[in-house]
């Protein structure tokens, strides 16, 4: 009887959780989109086999025929199984479309190949795309992507698509700078970049090949001619800025500017994404509409708001190819071209179901994204921020009803209105991407708020509007004039940012995360997108603060570089402390952030000494340790075995460990070589002691080499 009353309460329990938690309405699709991202995602963390991939692509699809056609209603968990194979299985074919060339040591090569892209930097040697035709001892290259750096001597009239011939050297992939950092070189290689090196020789036309002159040739030189347009009618840092609006090209913007951006929380406004997107379409719709509408005879004739929106989606398409098409501007595309088409059809514009709609048309040709920085901000925001529009929507009717008809409150009302709108926005995409922001950049930005109070309306009112106007007066040669307006309002912003980053206070910062914090962070996105309950949002964010509390590493107190000579170190009154290599380069701002250190902290040398025999650094590291450390960096069996009696951490070129008892740390160079740079942790059980963490610790048991920690 007492096990029955249970079973009954236990019962009640649920029933209630059941009626008050409610599923979204669009809860198959969403899941089914869920599934699908988690599928790629898992794809790319486990090696499978090259067939596995269509394999899965058969089984995916008898899944989902059989749970389509068998299952009442198509409710069936058949179908929603058949969507996680489905992107495992397509993940996996493209995984093994990637290239996956590795090199140990630096190669000269000789190599004949396409232009695919041109990167004019600034304060920065010219950088090339090519795709390989031929390359002399590494015949494996032929069809394969590499990245070329060039100091040398290349054409004037050089262009995407010409055929061109050079001597290069190539290097291997280089990794996380860090332990646990952003990983270059699977970046590189998920672009479809096998290789990266720079050209020892001039760049010369290849005399056999013949140029590439097809259509997306022909728009990459035409961007570029349009880059270069806006750059001789702008000054540096706006030009950058209006290059990477238009055309989506980010080499021109300078890294102070950009730093400038992200700090104040702008930095969404340098990817083209659902911003400029939706402000761009939304130009070309209103004005299309107004002029359509300025015809009596042709809006009673024809529908001018269904027309307005075909031709704001050919706008889009427009913008999407000049803009390069990357993924934050596919997956703003592919949403405003559901909400056009909502306006066609006459559904409702902003939905769960886009996204849903957009991640997987995206995930379908492009499953690498999923890993990728700009995917998961991009949607984060637009999660949240859907999320949030979906719950303030229901009520928003009954209170517009109760203002009354005065002009006056009426406009006070409505500049209310898009305040607080512009303010709630900003909020709802900080709390949606910080723990995302957090984890790949250690900084989110507090002052984001104000500042995209005061910049989104001259983005809305200036900048994107003369930006789509100057494109369509570009034939008429009328565009200077509205570049300059466009200039202009980019100007604001930038002053705008770089007074309010000077506040206190207007960056957080934090360390390095756990990496289960980004799929703590995907598993609460898929429970705010599936249940619909009024407390789900607050109950999210404050879990976001647990994990970000709970879920944070400890640094490490010295880096070593991947060839074991540039040796840095944190001090307690947060100095930069550093020796070898030169100052402000990007090994420097990663270690800073790394250390969550402001980009502008004082650095000083280290004390090293070196002799024909070695080098000797000396280290003051954090006054929670009883003694300072040196660093032994020798070059003989002789001095190691000395070294090992005098030095805390001892570097040698091979792997003689054995010769060593007393160091607190072993290193190798070839180790450090193959497995990237090194941080030293004090070690939490035994303060005394230090251990080591390589940044690539798995290159080293590929190759059978010894364990990557020791101590």
């Amino acid at each position: 009887m007492r096990l029955s009353n249970i079973s009954n309460a236990i019962s009640e329990v649920f029933e209630r959780g059941r009626l008050a938690i409610k599923l979204h309405e669009d809860w198959r699709l969403i899941s089914s989109a869920i599934l699908f991202a988690v599928g790629c995602a898992s794809s790319f963390t486990f090696e499978l086999p090259a067939y596995t991939g269509f394999i899965g692509v058969i089984i995916g699809l008898v899944l989902l025929l059989t749970g389509w056609f068998a299952a009442e209603n198509r409710k069936s968990p058949i179908v929603l199984t058949a969507f996680f194979v489905l992107g495992a299985a397509i993940a996996a074919v493209h995984k093994n479309q990637l290239p996956n060339i590795e090199i140990e040591r630096e190669s000269f090569v000789n190599i004949a190949g396409y232009v695919q892209s041109i990167e004019h930097r600034i304060a920065a040697p010219l950088r090339l795309r090519i795709t390989v035709m031929e390359a002399s001892k590494l015949p494996e290259l032929a069809g394969e992507d590499i990245q070329i750096t060039v100091r040398t001597d290349y054409p004037d009239t050089l262009a995407t698509g010409h055929a061109v011939q050079l001597t290069a050297i190539l290097e291997p992939q280089s990794g996380p700078m860090v332990p646990g950092g952003f990983d270059f070189a699977l970046n590189h290689r998920l672009k479809g970049i096998a290789l990266r090196g720079f050209a020892v020789s001039p760049i010369d036309f290849h005399p056999s090949l013949p140029h590439n002159s097809s259509f997306f040739t022909r728009l990459a030189n035409y961007r570029n001619n349009l880059s270069e347009r806006i750059l001789s009618t702008l000054s540096q840092p706006i030009s950058g800025v209006a290059v990477a609006l238009i055309t989506g090209q980010r080499q021109h913007l300078d890294r102070a500017t950009a730093n400038i951006l992200r700090d104040a929380g702008l930095a969404h406004l340098l990817a083209i994404s659902g911003l400029h997107m939706g402000l761009i379409t939304g130009v070309a719709f209103f004005l299309l509409e107004f002029l359509f509408a300025a015809l009596p005879g042709f809006a009673a004739r024809y529908p001018a708001r269904k027309l307005a929106a075909l031709g704001a989606w050919v706008t889009a398409v427009v913008y999407l190819l000049l803009s390069g098409a990357g993924i934050s501007t596919l997956r703003a595309f592919v949403m405003v071209s559901i909400a056009l088409l909502a306006v066609v059809t006459d559904r409702r514009v902003l939905s769960l179901r886009s996204v849903a709609l957009a991640a997987m048309a995206i995930l379908v040709m492009t499953p690498q994204a999923i890993l990728s920085i700009s995917f998961q901000m991009s949607f984060a925001a637009t999660i949240g921020l859907i999320v949030f529009y979906e719950s303030v929507s229901r009520g928003r009717s009954s209170r517009q009803q109760q203002i009354q008809n005065s002009t006056v409150q009426r406009r006070f009302h409505n500049l209310g209105t898009f305040v607080a709108a512009t303010a709630l926005t900003s909020l709802v995409a900080q709390v949606a991407i910080a723990p995302i922001a957090l984890f790949h950049f250690q900084a989110l930005s507090v002052i984001g708020i104000l500042a995209n109070i005061l910049a989104v309306p001259l983005m809305a009112f200036i900048v994107m509007p003369a930006a789509f106007l100057s494109l369509v007066l570009i034939p008429l040669g009328l565009d200077g004039v509205l570049l300059a307006v466009m200039g202009l309002g980019l100007d604001w912003i930038i002053a705008l940012s770089s007074f309010l980053i000077e506040a206190p206070l207007s960056v957080l910062r934090a360390g390095p995360f756990h990496p289960e914090v980004l799929l703590v962070t995907f598993l609460l996105f898929a429970l705010l997108m599936l249940i619909r309950h009024r407390l789900m949002p607050i109950a999210i964010s404050l879990t976001f603060v647990v994990a970000i509390a709970l879920m944070q590493k400890n640094t490490a107190i010295i880096l070593i570089d991947s060839e074991g000579r540039i040796i840095a170190a944190k001090s307690d009154n947060h100095e930069f402390r550093v020796i070898g290599g030169r100052r402000g380069g990007f090994r420097d701002e990663i270690w800073m952030r790394y250390w969550n250190m402001p980009l502008n902290a004082p650095s000083k040398k280290l004390d090293r000494k070196c002799n024909d025999r070695g080098c000797l650094t000396n280290i003051a590291v954090p006054s929670s340790t009883a003694q300072n450390l040196r660093i032994v960096r020798s070059v003989s069996l002789e001095v190691v075995r000395n070294a090992c009696n005098t030095g805390h951490i001892v570097i040698a070129p091979y792997d003689l460990r054995r010769h060593c008892r007393n160091p607190a740390v072993f290193l190798a160079i070839e180790d450090i070589a193959a497995a990237g740079p090194v941080g030293l942790y004090l070690d939490d059980i035994q303060p005394n002691k230090m251990r080591a963490e390589y940044a690539s610790p798995h290159r080293l048991f590929s190759k059978n080499s010894p364990s990557p920690v020791s101590e």
